[in-house]
This record gives structure tokens, sequence and C-alpha cells, in this order.
């Protein structure tokens, strides 16, 4: 493996994991979450708006939640516990549908870097605390969900995972794909 800092791209355009510096010692260790300039460098243009922290408890899927804004762009991580993160290409192209999961943890320092055109969803493995921040603010009236359970995604959540009552307002994949060309990507 590479020496920290670095970033690997995923097979779907605009997924990458960024592996932060941390210094380990027999008091635990420091992971330097934010770098701008090393990102910029990389050619992650990332300015920070929000950030928000949400614990959630084991079994539980979260998501999948995405911005109607064509320059959204997440970075996301575990801080503790174990989730499968599953991120789903929602932009138009040949890629569109596809998705991946990706294991994170709060002693793994990997930091998953999403540009616009992804919905981004969290099953929780253990109890957990992911954090999600973003480069706009919070805005509810372009952002929307899309049901996780949708079978056009076939997405594999584990058996344990436990089913969401019904929740107002996600749509089918079917839904976002007739909303996303008139939103830029």
């Amino acid at each position: 493996m590479k020496t920290p800092p670095f970033i690997e791209q995923t097979e779907l355009p605009g997924l990458m994991i960024f592996y932060p510096h941390r210094a380990q010692d027999d008091r635990g260790w420091f992971r330097k979450i934010y770098q701008m300039d090393f990102l910029k460098s990389n050619g992650w243009d990332f300015n920070l708006a929000e950030t928000y922290h949400h614990k959630t408890k084991k079994g539980v899927i979260r998501g999948l939640d995405f911005s109607l804004s064509p320059d959204d762009k997440k970075m996301i991580y575990c801080a503790h516990g174990q989730a499968m993160a599953v991120f789903v290409y929602i932009a138009n192209g040949e890629h569109q549908g596809k998705h991946k999961a990706i294991e994170l943890n709060g002693d793994d320092p990997k930091i998953v870097l999403v540009s616009n055109g992804f919905c981004t969803s969290a099953f929780a493995k253990t109890d957990i605390i992911m954090v999600n921040s973003s480069c706009l603010a919070y805005q509810p009236s372009i952002n929307l969900k899309i049901n996780p359970y949708d079978p056009d995604l076939a997405i594999e959540w584990p058996a344990h995972a436990s089913t969401p009552p019904p929740i107002q307002g996600y749509i089918s994949f079917a839904q976002a794909k007739a909303i996303i060309p008139k939103r830029g990507f």
C-alpha cells in the first residue's frame, strides 16, 4: 500500500477513496481529515460549507440521499463503529444505476470523496457515527431520497438490515432518472 496521504479512483467516475495521513502511538492515533492543499493538488476542489454527524443504531439503513445541485460534493467517513456505505451513480451515462459498496469503520482512516451525480447511503453493521461534509448548505427543496430497496437498483443489503417504515418523500430510481436530465448532470 502507498504511504498516505493518497487518493484512489474507484471504477465509478467521481467516486474516490482518500487515505489521509494518520499518526499512531501508544496513546492512540491522530488523523488529519481535511487537507485542502493536498486535495486540490489531486483534482478534488472542495469548499466546505457544512458538516453533519449522525448516530445510527445497528441494523439500520440511512439514505439513499442525493442533491439536485450539479455542484454538490461530499466527504464521508465513519468516526465510530462499522458501516457498509453504498454509493449509487445516478447521473446520465453508461454507469447510471451502478453502485459501489465500501466498508468503513472508525479505526480505518479512509474517507470517501463523492462528486455530484451520486446518491449515498449507509448500513450500520454496529452502532455507528458517520460524518458527512458537504460543499453546499443543506436545502430540503433540492435534496431527495431514493428508496434503498428499489428493485431497479438491486442493492444487496445484509439479511439482518431492518426494513425501514414507509417514509413519505422517498422516490423510486425511475422517478430520479426522470428528474436528473433537467438538473444538468
